[in-house]
């Protein structure tokens, strides 16, 4: 169970459902038995256990041939782990599960059907959120189920690695995997790197995830890292995340006001006035650095009259 891909000597598998792990044994549980239970031949699912006081593979030991526990020996961190992950992977095909969410039953097949008769590199899937109380909803999009026009918004495009998340192990080799040096954000960073190559995603408009909103703190069993996040942290990586992509997409395209925009809306809610300035100021070509002046001063109005 505690095989690296080397030493494993197969030629292969279609899927492998990858889970990254930090102390979390318990919910980490939940989420193999929801692999495990509806996972279709010729799949597997690989936990990386990213050093974790217990290790994974004790908390697992013994469970079933078709999981395989590798102790992260990459970078630290969600990246880092999950890019470790896939090149350990043995599945042509990876689809990513967080530890304190659920794979629902038919999604990891209904994977492969795609990924067999569609010519797409990537797509994600509405999700059933469900809150403290047990109440869940269902998370979905404005969009048809098939792959995402061309035409179509760049937030259309992108997706969190907890929604039904899944690639091509080549592409996401070729394109470097996810940024390690981004904590958050770094799902927003492949997909437009994805998305300036030429890919475009799947959307399935059934759930394949039920995803856990029961916590804020960050340091509490099964807490959302974004929400629990310094904001200067997310701050930071949204900017990153700007400069990293922004000369990819045309200087007047949707795509680049979307990134551009969403670095300010969060500056402004923070009062951050300095790096609105600094932000803008860097913006190329010059033609366009008015109108995001003018954006990022409206925001920062709206956000003093909400305090």
């Amino acid at each position: 169970m505690t095989e690296g891909r080397d030493a494993v000597k197969t030629e292969g598998l279609a899927l492998t459902v990858l889970i990254p792990t930090h102390n979390r044994p318990d919910l980490l549980k939940r989420a193999v038995a929801s692999a495990l239970a509806d996972l279709p031949a010729g799949a597997e699912v690989l936990v990386i256990d990213d050093a974790s006081g217990v290790p994974a593979s004790e908390v697992l030991a013994g469970w079933d041939t078709r999981l395989r526990v590798l102790r992260n020996s990459g970078l630290r961190g969600a990246a880092g782990a999950r890019n470790f992950g896939v090149a350990e992977a043995l599945g042509e095909i990876i689809l990513f599960l967080d530890d304190d969410d659920e794979l629902l039953p038919g999604y990891a097949a209904r994977v492969l059907e795609i990924a067999t008769g569609e010519p797409v590199d990537y797509g994600f899937s509405a999700v059933l959120r469900r809150d403290a109380s047990g109440q869940e909803e269902t998370v979905t999009r404005r969009l048809a189920a098939g792959q995402v026009p061309a035409n179509a918004a760049l937030r259309h495009k992108i997706a969190g690695l907890g929604t039904g998340f899944w690639i091509r192990r080549a592409r996401f080799l070729a394109l470097g995997g996810l940024d390690p040096d981004q904590k958050i954000d770094e799902d927003t960073s492949l997909c437009c790197a994805l998305i300036a190559s030429g890919s475009l995603p799947w959307y399935e408009a059934r759930p394949g995830m039920r995803v856990y909103h029961l916590h804020s703190a960050a340091d509490a069993p099964g807490a959302q890292l974004t929400q629990g996040s310094d904001p200067d942290l997310v701050l930071d990586c949204y900017l990153r995340t700007w400069a990293r992509h922004e000369a990819s997409f045309p200087a007047w395209s949707e795509a680049r006001w979307f990134l551009g925009a969403r670095y300010l809306r969060r500056a402004a809610k923070l009062g951050a006035r300095a790096r609105i300035r600094a932000f803008t100021a860097m913006v190329r070509p010059r033609l366009m650095r008015p109108a995001f002046r003018l954006y990022g001063a409206v925001k920062l109005m709206s956000s003093k009259a909400r305090r």
